[in-house]
């Protein structure tokens, strides 16, 4: 395995916790799993920075304006981009009481998909508050980036598929037949991982730009999405 100061990761979730892969200036480096994020991090080579694909933070007031601006990105791909939740409700008990918190909140209609994600985003929020290398991404967001417009087709199409993998082979990714560590995982997650790298890559080398309007969380974070 290739190791260096140019290495980054890309996470994603999948049904049995994480799949992320790593990417250095030369391409594709390894892909792995593990239950906790924590562990998916320490099992590969050091990366200097880990793109997510997670929600990372709330402003103080309001909303996130970089979920709004991620939906605009990704054009008639927006229903891939939840919008985050308040913290109150992902923090309520049942999917009912969050639905309560939103309703109190004055805040859109709380889907049962987005409270499904509370704990893997909390599990990334522990993380990310003390490891300055974790950012946040969106692989719809990046692979609108690279394409240089929004997606015709969804990632579980064939066609959506075949042109998700040829962006990044174009972007010098080719990922390999051969996942000994990540073979498991749903075709989709892997992709979406090595887009989520992709972007860690770019923020890396000063390359990524930042959706949304300047937010910044209560430690003084910026909120925002990074492709």
């Amino acid at each position: 395995m290739r190791s260096g100061d140019h290495l980054a990761l890309g996470v994603d979730g999948w049904k049995k916790g994480w799949v992320g892969v790593w990417l250095d200036k030369q391409g594709f480096v390894a892909a792995r799993t593990a239950a906790k994020i924590t562990r998916l991090i320490e099992a590969g080579p050091d990366a200097r920075a880990i793109g997510v694909d997670i929600p990372i933070g709330w402003p103080a007031t309001g909303n996130r304006a970089c979920d709004d601006a991620a939906r605009k990105a990704v054009g008639q791909r927006w229903p891939s981009v939840f919008m985050t939740p308040p913290r109150k409700a992902l923090e309520a008990s049942s999917f009912t009481a969050a639905v309560a918190v939103c309703n109190r909140l004055n805040v859109q209609v709380l889907s049962l998909q987005a409270y499904s994600l509370a704990a893997k985003i909390f599990e990334v929020e522990a993380v990310a508050r003390v490891d300055r290398r974790v950012v946040e991404v969106h692989p719809e967001v990046s692979f609108a980036a690279m394409m240089g417009e929004p997606l015709q087709y969804p990632k579980k199409s064939w066609a959506g598929m075949r042109q998700r993998l040829n962006l990044l082979a174009a972007a010098g990714i080719e990922l390999p037949n051969d996942l000994p560590d990540a073979g498991e995982v749903p075709p989709v997650d892997v992709i979406d991982a090595a887009a989520a790298a992709w972007s860690a890559r770019r923020y890396l080398g000063s390359e990524a730009n930042a959706l949304g309007s300047p937010q910044f969380d209560s430690t003084g974070r910026r909120v925002t999405i990074w492709f």
